[in-house]
């Protein structure tokens, strides 16, 4: 049996058998790019329409404004798109249809009513005065802590000691009498030996540490002690 096709009007079709009309169909007509249909008439019952996968189309994706862009590669018809990822106290959260970005926000603020050590500023930034001493006062800033004193007031004692002296030549020698009180600092200690000013330091006549005084007379130029000397020290102390 031998089938005849001819296309009829605006997308009909007439089918023959040896001459003969057998009947007449529809040719379905599909538009857009890479749409192809392919027809199957190994009978007249039967007249199948295939629509083959739409190869050769052309797509892309692009990001839009002047931020971070989220459309990344694009591999054939495989689109690839950065994550989001939340840094610091920003959180981002997904759900169905949406993505949350949500982020804490912190502020100073001065608290009782003496001067305010907080300037101004906004995250991550934020300005705060520094303290400074004067006069008698003196800051001093730790590791989690800032000290702040005053000498401005203060009392002192004053001492007049007589420091029994030793036999000393040669060497550097920690005097066995030492000073009564510890002084407020090195610098308010003052010796005379023999009735005579002796100078205080490295490579001089005396060292001071605590209340043990050191004679000099190796590294230094201490005279040469003997146990009829005289040896006066005037100094400080706290109360």
């Amino acid at each position: 049996m031998t089938s005849n096709y001819s296309n009829i009007g605006g997308g009909g079709v007439l089918v023959y058998n040896n001459g003969s009309l057998l009947g007449k169909g529809i040719i379905l007509n599909f538009s857009g790019a890479g749409v192809n249909l392919a027809q199957d008439s190994t009978n007249i019952s039967q007249y199948n329409i295939t629509i083959s996968d739409i190869s050769g189309s052309s797509y892309s994706n692009s990001n839009l404004g002047s931020g971070q862009g989220v459309a990344a590669a694009q591999n054939g018809n495989n689109f690839t798109f950065r994550s989001i990822l939340g840094t610091g106290s920003v959180a981002i959260q997904s759900g169905s249809t949406d993505i949350t970005i949500s982020g804490t926000i912190y502020s100073l603020a001065n608290i009782g009513a003496g001067e305010g050590i907080y300037v101004t500023g906004s995250g991550p930034v934020y300005q705060v005065r520094s303290l400074v001493g004067l006069g008698g006062t003196s800051i001093v800033s730790g590791s989690n802590t800032i000290s702040i004193s005053s000498s401005v007031g203060a009392t002192y004692t004053d001492h007049q000691d007589i420091i029994t002296t030793e036999a000393v030549s040669g060497s550097d020698t920690p005097l066995a009498s030492t000073l009564a009180a510890a002084p407020v600092s090195t610098g308010s200690v003052s010796l005379y030996f023999n009735g005579a000013f002796v100078s205080q330091g490295a490579g001089r006549n005396y060292t001071v540490s605590g209340q043990t005084i050191t004679w000099l007379g190796s590294t230094g130029i201490a005279p040469r002690m003997e146990i009829t000397d005289e040896l006066v020290a005037l100094y400080r102390s706290s109360p």
